[in-house]
C-alpha cells in the first residue's frame, strides 16, 4: 500500500530505555516512546529525560522533498529541524537547532545518525556545529535499550 520509504525508520520504534554508554555504565538519561501513528505515515517520539524534561518530535517520509523530516521540540524553546534519508543502514538527517539564546547564538547547524545495532539497541549521535558545518562536535550520544529488556 505505502512506499517501501515508510518503513525506513522502523528499526527505531519501541519503548527504550536510553543511557550514554553502551555498556549502561552510565546513569539512565531518559526514556524513549517511539511509535507509528496514522496508517504508519507519522512516526512520533515522546522524550523524557531522567530528570523530567519532556520533548517531542515528528518523523516522517516527505514525498515532496524524497526525503525523511524530523520536527523536534522541546522546553526551553528548543527547536531542531532535520532532513535527509538512509544512508548504508542508518538514519542520517542534518539540519538547524534553534536555542533560545547560547553564548548568544540562536541558530546552529545539527545532524545526527541512527544505527541499529545487535541485540536490538539503536544508537543516536548527534553532532553540532557553530560555523555553518565547517567544523562538528559531540553534542549527544544515546544508546536506546528495549525497555522490556533492560
Amino acid at each position: 500500500m505505502y512506499d517501501e520509504k515508510f518503513n525506513q525508520f522502523d528499526f527505531w520504534l519501541g519503548e527504550w530505555k536510553v543511557y550514554t554508554d553502551i555498556n549502561k555504565t552510565s546513569e539512565l538519561v531518559g526514556i524513549n516512546t517511539i511509535e507509528k501513528l496514522y496508517d504508519g505515515c507519522l512516526i512520533m517520539e515522546n522524550w523524557l529525560s531522567a530528570t523530567g524534561q519532556p520533548g517531542s518530535s515528528m518523523n516522517y517520509f516527505d514525498g515532496t522533498k524524497n526525503k525523511w523530516v524530523q520536527h523536534w521540540v522541546s522546553t526551553g524553546g528548543v527547536v531542531i529541524n532535520l532532513e535527509g534519508g538512509l544512508i548504508k543502514d542508518s538514519m542520517v538527517l542534518t539540519g538547524k537547532i534553534y536555542y533560545q539564546k547560547i553564548d548568544g547564538i540562536n541558530l546552529r547547524s545539527l545532524r545526527g545518525k541512527w544505527t541499529s545495532l545487535e541485540n536490538g539497541v539503536v544508537r543516536q549521535f548527534f553532532e553540532e556545529s557553530i560555523d555553518n558545518g565547517k567544523t562538528w562536535y559531540p553534542w549527544f550520544e544515546g544508546f536506546y535499550f528495549p525497555k522490556d529488556k533492560v
